[in-house]
């Protein structure tokens, strides 16, 4: 699953952002990553708190100008 966030976070640079900045008619250069939690366990959380952890370093370490914010969804 890390390999797809990487991914996707490339594709932001191109061509995702730019096709958005030029439909909204302004520039566009940071996202929000929205992680839907539902179905998760008690006993899965610890791994779940590992790979959002994961997910959380490499927005920041490696994408820190796109990075916004990181949301979590449990229901």
């Amino acid at each position: 699953m890390l390999q797809n966030l990487v991914l996707e976070y490339e594709r932001l640079t191109d061509p995702r952002l730019p096709a958005c900045s030029r439909k909204s008619g302004h520039l566009i250069e940071t996202c929000c990553t929205i992680m839907d939690l539902k179905g998760v366990g008690l006993t899965s959380i610890s791994s779940v708190y590992t790979f959002v952890k994961e997910v959380s370093a490499i927005s920041q370490n490696y994408y820190p100008e796109r990075y916004v914010s990181l949301a979590t969804l449990l229901k």
